[in-house]
């Protein structure tokens, strides 16, 4: 899945929209916290090319 949009809810709650359409949403607070540092997320970004927009990486709400 190729990630077209995201637009931030609440806090960690974000809503995905895929290039096929489909439209997610997921509180990221755990991913996140895998791969960044607490001071890191004032830079942080959402690259879109990632290929691990699945269930096994994000858990759907």
């Amino acid at each position: 899945m190729k990630l077209k949009t995201f637009e931030q809810k609440h806090n960690y709650e974000f809503v995905f929209v895929f290039e096929n359409g489909e439209c997610k949403q997921a509180n990221i607070e755990e991913l996140v916290a895998k791969y960044l540092k607490p001071d890191e997320l004032n830079t942080a970004t959402i690259n879109n090319e990632w290929d691990a927009w699945s269930s096994k990486t994000v858990r759907w709400i």
